[in-house]
């Protein structure tokens, strides 16, 4: 399936920012972070109901894009910024985002039922930011695609300078709302509380119960070990390691809406074959691991020992990618982000993905269709 851009344009804040606004200096955690993007596609259907006072037709659709992303920057004012790395800040002076419109020429069931190659066409709806100005790339960069059928996608990249995926989902949902002028498998409920079941049969004593996230990591990692291991013709040790949103989880910070990168990395590691583990022996683990590192999170005494807490445990992750002498399994959860909601006007997406990552990894996700469901997105290299 062929993409071609057809049109850029660069969209400010509909109101200036005040002067203390022009200026962020991102904080320890932030400056971890890679120069990467956090992404998110959001897939609409092009079904529509024109009895329906707020729906709003596809020839209009791109200029209610373009007017609610102006009034929610005013909220999000860094987006709009751009970042000076030599003094780790985040700098306002009349920059923009940049907007881009795209078509396809194909359709949005051939892209959803598997009769193009994702890999090739999920990169080509949320364009890599460059340089637009003598500063630096966008920090945000969206782009609108609309297919032969009618259908669209929604592609947003934000930079991971500045952005989590908590910052994504609010950024989402506030634009969601001045638009209304207000290798993929499902893992199903009933199949969770199976899981809970088995995790429970092996006799392990759990502190708590286990979450849905912490059973469909200890599930995926199963089959990722036993295809290490073919791999490797042996068992070798390893690492199953989750980003963790760190927001709720201390006192130092009471504010739920923050924005940045909140979060760490949390490690369990073992020299164990998975087989004598068994699913209730790698729920343990992963359990244990998030339990004693958010323990000592929760327990920082102020600002500086919380970042150097989080930084340790990003040191001793980094470390072990560096040997290189274990199997890592890492894992990412867009669990109870609210993407599947992100209603533009035209309903809520059909379909909401993100590119898939260079290197092996694990995505999890709310089930849009099924409650308290969860999706996995495997990424094998």
């Amino acid at each position: 399936m062929k993409i071609e851009i057809e049109s850029k344009k660069l969209i400010k804040p509909s109101a200036p920012a005040v002067d203390s606004l022009r200026k962020l200096k991102i904080s320890l955690i932030d400056q971890l972070q890679s120069p990467a993007y956090v992404d998110v596609t959001l897939f609409y259907s092009s079904k529509k109901d024109v009895r329906d006072p707020s729906f709003v037709p596809i020839s209009k659709r791109s200029r209610l894009l373009e007017k609610a992303l102006a009034e929610t920057l005013t909220l999000f004012y860094p987006l709009a910024g751009r970042y000076v790395e030599e003094r780790c800040l985040v700098e306002w002076d009349d920059q923009r985002v940049e907007f881009l419109e795209a078509k396809a020429d194909g359709t949005l069931d051939q892209f959803l039922h598997g009769e193009t190659d994702p890999d090739d066409v999920l990169g080509h709806l949320a364009t890599q930011p460059h340089p637009v100005d003598q500063i630096a790339p966008p920090l945000v960069v969206v782009q609108m695609t609309t297919f032969t059928c009618g259908g669209m996608a929604v592609g947003l990249r934000i930079s991971h300078k500045i952005a989590d995926m908590h910052t994504v989902s609010s950024f989402l949902s506030t634009w969601a709302m001045a638009c209304r002028g207000s290798v993929h498998e499902a893992i199903h409920l009933q199949s969770i509380l199976k899981l809970k079941a088995i995790a429970r049969s092996g006799g392990f004593d759990f502190e708590r119960e286990p979450s849905r996230v912490e059973l469909v990591t200890a599930l995926v990692s199963i089959a990722l070990l036993k295809i290490a291991k073919l791999k490797n013709g042996q068992s070798k040790p390893f690492l199953i390691s989750h980003m963790v949103n760190l927001r709720g989880r201390t006192d130092l910070v009471s504010h739920d809406n923050l924005c940045g990168n909140f979060y760490t990395v949390v490690s369990g590691k073992s020299t164990a074959e998975v087989t004598e583990l068994g699913l209730h022996g790698l729920v343990g683990l992963v359990q244990d691991a998030m339990t004693t590192s958010l323990a000592k999170v929760a327990n920082a005494i102020d600002g500086t020992d919380l970042a150097e807490m989080v930084m340790n445990l990003a040191g001793e992750y980094q470390e072990e990618r560096r040997k290189g002498d274990v199997d890592m399994l890492i894992f990412n959860s867009w669990c109870r982000f609210p993407v599947h909601q992100v209603d533009l006007g035209w309903g809520e997406p059909e379909f909401v993905s993100s590119l898939c990552a260079p290197f092996d990894s694990v995505m999890l996700m709310d089930h849009q269709k099924a409650e308290g469901g969860v999706e996995a997105w495997v990424s094998l290299t």
